[in-house]
């Protein structure tokens, strides 16, 4: 079963060490396990979850959290520091395939996070001053779901902000029986799919501006896998529209059209 507060120990850790902070402890709680601490080390950050009540839709729980972040012995910049990066780089961060409850392997947790903020300062602990900050935390967590996981396109890695995809096909209505009613047969399908991206630096962005400079054919063909349901899809596909959304006050962001 998962269990969060040693998953954002283990991620606190992760952190400090690509910040090159080294030499600190994490430790995380909720509120009523914390009571029953009683020592607290110069170099350790504290981290107090409190769970607030939760509502649930269908398959979707959402589990709000208060986290109060006591910083280390004298100061607040580490402590702000590890959580300003957690926030940055695990917003909407999302895993999959993990047991949360519902019986099997196939749920998955999102979870959001807003960037610290200082609630008091001087407030003496054990041989020492602390700070206590605060961090808004949101974990989305689904039942027994499916999503599109691993895409890639010609081998990259691709994030995105959405992604959506329909598999159509064309039936041929003819008189195939003597009844009143019809029988359709297959007679031709379609895959396509659309992925919202940041225009980022990429090989794939790059592709999409030489499509748009006609350097390259608009007939290029992308190799395209993705997961889904346990099953790793492969197609060959074709860029069928690319549109640019740029305004002053948000990040641009770019919507790609394949088809095969």
């Amino acid at each position: 079963m998962f269990n969060y507060e040693n998953w954002l120990t283990n991620l606190m850790y992760k952190v400090a060490n690509e910040l090159n902070l080294n030499g600190y402890n994490f430790e995380v709680y909720n509120e009523q396990s914390f009571v029953k601490k009683k020592d607290v080390t110069p170099k350790t950050i504290y981290v107090i979850l409190k769970y607030l009540s939760s509502s649930k839709i269908e398959s979707t729980q959402l589990q709000p959290i208060q986290a109060l972040i006591m910083s280390e012995e004298n100061g607040l910049q580490i402590a702000s520091l590890i959580f300003t990066k957690i926030a940055l780089d695990y917003n909407l961060y999302a895993m999959s395939n993990i047991e949360l409850g519902g019986g099997n392997s196939k749920d998955m947790l999102k979870m959001t996070y807003t960037s610290p903020v200082v609630l008091s300062n001087f407030n003496m602990v054990g041989h020492g001053y602390r700070s206590v900050l605060y961090s808004s935390i949101n974990l989305y967590v689904l039942l027994n779901v499916v999503d599109v996981e691993d895409l890639k396109i010609n081998g990259e890695s691709i994030s995105y902000t959405t992604c959506s995809f329909a598999y159509t096909m064309t039936a041929d209505v003819q008189d195939f029986s003597t009844s009143n009613f019809v029988k359709s047969v297959k007679s031709k399908q379609s895959f396509a799919m659309t992925i919202a991206i940041s225009p980022t630096t990429s090989t794939f962005f790059t592709k999409l501006t030489q499509i748009i400079d006609d350097q390259i054919s608009g007939n290029e063909q992308f190799g395209v896998t993705f997961m889904l349901n346990g099953v790793k899809i492969i197609k060959q596909m074709k860029v069928s529209t690319i549109n640019l959304n740029s305004t002053k006050m948000d990040a641009p962001s770019i919507v790609v059209g394949l088809t095969e």
